[in-house]
């Protein structure tokens, strides 16, 4: 053999093992990658199950928080039965989930910052081999907010024996019910309550205590959800209650009472005592003025006696039949210690002779309130009501309230942003023009045979108004919500 031969063999086999070691090279990175790829897999496939487990047990803590007799009480209220304290109310449960995903566990706690406000732990670990652990951490911020005082209701009506009724009159009430734990009557009128598109607000409900009578005439130009009644159930609910009608979609669930105010208690709560206070801080202001909207006189006063308002009113021009007249007009002002809250003891006042009333937050009476009601001497006479952010707006009264032929302009809309609320009985007649009610109505009974009503549920305004600012007087408890909110959600491993 030459020595060519010999130099072709030794470059093939030095060539042989280059070759070698590049494919031991591929094959070694090529498994490497295989293998941190199949950790990072797993991994992955720890941390998603890790994550899901820590999110069943806050699930958990949500369903208690709604079902379960204790979580649900001591969350939202105090309690001696459970022995807890709302404001400050911690608990926590562990279990095992090796049904679920072997080796692994969950441990969720809840720390009330208030009542019905709350975080949510959960700590969720899956053992691994050679003694490792895999640990996921979820927290979250839950609350319930305050509840309705009238069922989600734009129109309530709170007498248990009386009969409310809508005759000649077309209503229209959005994201709201209308309610009467009486009678109600629907004669020869269009109603139309349409539901709210939150899936978690029961409405577009019309819901009855007792019986409810549609004429064939109304029955044809009804629109709703469901009419709910309680004489129709049977053994679904209890007598007092209300349940399906005409369809299904009705809560077996009792209306609840009529919401109450405190008018002139020596609580520093009551509208009484509010308006004083108002007046002793300078946070009252009336303005009288002319059809041109001349300002006629000021005056700083909150509390007045039945007499002193009419004379107010008198004060303002009236108009003739030909033109407009003069406006009282009952200012707002606020400056952290008082805000305008207007009291009339002794009585309550008649909007006439062609005279205006604007309230820019609450007017309280004690006594019967008519607005129009004399056809050949008040037209027109209108009430309207603006709401200042986060404080109490409307009219309110011990008595009745009337609405009359004038009180609003034929074929223009009035405005009421408040609550009207009058404990004996709210009547409109017969009334030109349109109205439209953000807010909420509240009375012992109603009868409404007028023209046209758009009312807006506003359920914000109807706390104010009942309580007298946006949270509940004293010591008072709120109802709350039945649903439970997810505020902030954070995850950490």
């Amino acid at each position: 053999m030459d020595d060519l031969q010999i130099k072709q063999k030794g470059t093939v086999l030095i060539i042989a093992f280059i070759i070698m070691g590049v494919l031991i090279l591929l094959g070694v990175y090529f498994l490497s990658f295989t293998l941190t790829e199949a950790r990072i897999t797993k991994s992955q496939t720890v941390g998603t199950q890790t994550y899901y487990l820590a999110e069943a047990g806050i699930n958990e803590v949500i369903w208690k928080l709604k079902y379960d007799d204790v979580w649900s009480t001591c969350f939202v209220t105090s309690s001696v039965e459970f022995a807890c304290d709302c404001a400050n109310w911690a608990a926590s449960f562990s279990s095992s989930t090796d049904s679920l995903i072997p080796n692994s566990t969950i441990t969720v706690t809840i720390i009330n910052s208030e009542c019905a406000r709350g975080e949510l732990t959960a700590t969720s670990t899956i053992a691994l081999p050679g003694g490792k652990t895999a640990q996921r951490v979820v927290k979250t911020n839950v609350f319930k907010a305050i509840g309705s005082l009238t069922a989600e209701s734009v129109f309530f009506a709170g007498s248990d024996t009386e009969e409310s009724l809508l005759e000649d009159v077309s209503v229209y009430i959005y994201d709201g019910n209308i309610a009467a734990r009486g009678d109600l009557r629907i004669d020869d009128s269009a109603l139309k309550v349409y539901d709210d598109p939150d899936p978690e607000i029961q409405t577009g409900l019309i819901l009855v205590g007792h019986e409810i009578d549609i004429d064939s005439w109304s029955e044809q130009r009804l629109t709703a959800s469901s009419s709910c009644s309680a004489s129709t159930c049977g053994e679904f609910c209890p007598t007092d209650d209300y349940c399906p009608f005409g369809g299904g979609g009705c809560p077996c669930t009792k209306l609840p009472p009529f919401p109450t105010v405190d008018f002139n208690s020596t609580s520093s709560s009551s509208y009484y005592q509010k308006a004083k206070a108002a007046q002793e801080n300078g946070q009252c202001e009336v303005e009288g003025r002319d059809e041109d909207q001349n300002i006629l006189f000021t005056i700083s006063t909150c509390i007045f006696n039945y007499y002193e308002f009419e004379d107010l009113l008198e004060q303002v021009p009236k108009g003739s039949w030909w033109g407009d007249g003069g406006t009282l007009i009952l200012k707002h002002k606020a400056n952290g210690i008082a805000t305008s809250t207007y009291y009339i003891e002794g009585g309550g006042f008649e909007l006439k002779e062609k005279r205006n009333l604007e309230v820019n937050g609450v007017l309280v009476t004690e006594g019967t309130v008519s607005i129009g009601t004399n056809f050949f001497q008040d037209c027109w006479s209108v009430l309207t009501i603006f709401h200042p952010t986060s404080t109490p707006s409307g009219l309110l009264t011990t008595g009745r309230m009337e609405f009359g032929p004038c009180a609003s302009y034929p074929d223009e809309t009035v405005i009421i942003e408040g609550l009207i609320y009058a404990i004996k009985e709210l009547n409109i007649e017969d009334i030109m023009g349109e109205y439209k009610v953000t807010g909420g109505v509240i009375t012992n009974k109603f009868r409404i045979e007028a023209k046209n009503y758009e009312l807006y549920l506003d359920d914000d305004i109807i706390k104010e108004g009942i309580w007298g600012g946006p949270q509940p007087p004293g010591e008072t408890k709120p109802p709350f919500s039945p649903i439970v909110t997810i505020e902030h959600w954070e995850e950490s491993y």
